[in-house]
């Protein structure tokens, strides 16, 4: 074979053996050799073979032809020779090159490499039972490419060279959506998906607080939080107990209603919230013409009214408004007024009935289950502890019970339940109330299967979020897999193997190391009198004001429901409370002086003055 048309045969042989040798060897590697001779991509492969098996023939011509004047050069080396042909090392050059860079460019080499196990965002998970977010598929397999849900069914075929997982004995469900929170920071977003909450409604938060989550989540940290949708400011009456303790703006009359839904909109609320309710405090609320002046204009703009209640009469005012839902049910001492369930049904309300915050109110401690759980203590901070556990009302009178039959006959009705918290209100916590929330939903007569789906497809069908709460081709692959059947036992919820988003899985154990890490966090002791030096009253701005006091030689925040907390101190100037998850550091001028100390929460700083 002459030189020129071995080399041309490397060169051939090489190219066909990048572009699909790797397929060859996916194939084999597999197990998948029946197909290699079926499929279209087996074909390729052959092909790939073929190349392969020219280029080592080529090489091997041009090897033998090479060595008969390999033997003078070991005496001598002539500074010259005849150029008859393309050089063994040029043609190994130009090989190289090429090769390289076409396995550089080539996307099936990039997506299906076996070294690297595909891209992150693809996968494909087999032998898994789906909750598709409607209904459940048996030994079913789900193919993800780029962060997107693929194909989905029985008898489904995995694409060469995609990473498999093995779902064998458990169930992969669309990422759970809480549809009631007040989680806004990245800490508080990150727990929701430690927990299998992809997605949280969040039904108050301060916009600006809102506008910074959403910018962190634009950059890298989103993969490792919950999505963020939110109603910012609420809807609520001048001089009520929820204006005061937000200084949010408030609405006098119906006459405002049109510039003050706009308003909110501007801030980037993506539904409106409104508080037409006051539990009994003679707290001022605002009208009913308010109320419906308020849901026509969030209408008129095409965005979804969710309204506050606490009673029944406050909520078929708010159905026969025309509210999309109501972000509560409420707590009675009798049996429910029914007539909810018809006005419900003939207007398409959707109820979130906040089952896991109404115990607490009860005085019932729901969460006891969520703290034994081995599947759910690992992942909870002191912090976390101490809400579950805080102390309820003593109004015992108030019974659950009476609210859970409520629901019973909303769901018998047809009227859609959406499943929602309202952490982290007094015995809950971000992400991990919601599987107690699934519990008490299933304890009021929904079957397991509408439990999950209260958690997935209905909230995103209610508040309009195509992308999200299915499992289906094109939706986003925010999935929670789980170690047994949530399907038949709510309960198996807690027990998560993994977490996804965008196809992404978040790090459980990092999460879990980090937190020990934190929660061994050594103390020392500070002179009392260095202490003493730190008390007194600190304002925080925007109505906070809080109390610092020296007890049993240990500096403590008063908290404004009268609760005393002991701080731990890591030095003398910066001390923490792994229950309330405080970190305070004091300033000091040159002369020692205290100047102002400053609150670190989650990712917000709160620099005090002392009121003298």
């Amino acid at each position: 074979m002459p030189a020129s048309v071995a080399g041309i045969a490397l060169v051939c042989g090489a190219i066909l053996t990048f572009m699909w040798a790797g397929q060859a060897i996916v194939y084999l590697a597999t197990g998948k050799l029946p197909q290699l001779l079926i499929d279209a991509g087996g074909i390729t492969a052959l092909a790939g073979a073929f190349g392969l098996a020219v280029s080592a023939l080529a090489s091997l011509v041009l090897l033998l032809r090479a060595l008969p004047a390999a033997g003078p050069v070991l005496g001598s080396c002539p500074k010259t020779h005849p150029a008859d042909g393309p050089s063994l090392p040029s043609i190994v050059a130009a090989v190289t090159i090429l090769t390289g860079a076409m396995v550089t460019m080539s996307p099936s080499a990039r997506a299906q490499s076996p070294s690297t196990g595909g891209e992150t965002d693809s996968f494909a998970i087999r032998n898994v039972r789906i909750f598709d977010g409607q209904k459940v598929l048996e030994s079913a397999t789900a193919v993800i490419r780029n962060g997107r849900i693929d194909s989905v069914g029985k008898e489904l075929r995995v694409p060469a060279g995609l990473r498999v997982i093995d779902g064998t004995g458990k169930t992969l469900l669309p990422g759970l959506i809480n549809c009631h929170v007040h989680s806004v920071s990245v800490a508080q977003l990150r727990e929701e998906m430690l927990f299998g909450v992809t997605t949280v409604l969040n039904m108050y938060a301060d916009p600006a607080a809102v506008a910074k989550a959403r910018q962190k989540q634009a950059g890298a940290q989103a993969l490792d939080t919950a999505d963020l949708f939110s109603s910012g400011n609420m809807v609520v009456a001048p001089g009520s107990g929820a204006a005061q303790a937000t200084g949010a703006p408030t609405i006098a009359g119906p006459a405002e209603a049109e510039a003050f839904v706009e308003a909110r909109l501007r801030e980037g609320s993506d539904y409106i919230k409104i508080i037409y309710g006051n539990a009994g405090t003679g707290d001022p609320v605002i009208s009913e013409a308010t109320l419906r002046a308020a849901v026509e204009a969030t209408h008129r703009r095409g965005k979804l009214a969710v309204v506050h209640i606490d009673n029944p009469k406050g909520a078929l005012a708010a159905v026969d408004a025309g509210a999309d839902g109501l972000a509560h049910l409420y707590l009675s001492g009798q049996p429910a007024d029914p007539s909810l369930v018809p006005a419900a049904r003939k207007r398409g309300s959707f109820v979130i009935p906040t089952l896991a915050v109404l115990e607490a109110l009860a005085g019932i401690r729901g969460a006891a289950g969520l703290l034994a759980d081995p599947s759910i203590a690992p992942f909870l901070s002191e912090k976390a502890v101490a809400n579950l556990n805080a102390p309820s009302r003593p109004d015992s009178h108030l019974k659950l019970s009476y609210t859970q039959e409520l629901v019973r006959q909303l769901n018998g009705a047809g009227v859609a339940i959406l499943a929602g918290t309202d952490e982290p209100m007094p015995g809950t916590w971000h992400g991990v109330s919601l599987h107690r929330e699934l519990e008490l939903l299933r304890q009021s007569g929904m079957t397991a299967v509408q439990a999950l789906a209260a958690a997935t497809s209905v909230p995103a069908d209610r508040f309009r979020l195509t992308d999200r709460g299915r499992i289906a081709p094109g939706m986003r692959a925010d999935l929670l897999l789980i170690d047994g059947d949530p399907t038949a036992d709510i309960l198996a919820t807690r027990k998560i193997a993994r977490v996804w988003k965008l196809g992404r899985e978040i790090d459980r154990e990092a999460f879990r190391i980090e937190l020990q890490a934190s929660q061994n966090r050594p103390s020392i002791a500070v002179d009392p009198a260095i202490l003493r030096n730190y008390a007194g009253r600190y304002d925080f701005g925007q109505q906070m004001v809080f109390e610092f006091s020296v007890v049993d030689d240990r500096l403590c925040i008063e908290l404004p429901n009268g609760k005393r907390i002991p701080l731990d101190a890591a030095s003398p100037v910066e001390f923490y409370s792994k229950t309330i998850g405080l970190n305070l550091r004091v300033e000091v001028d040159v002369k020692g002086r205290v100047t102002a100390l400053v609150i670190q929460q989650g990712e917000e700083n709160r620099r005090g003055r002392r009121v003298e």
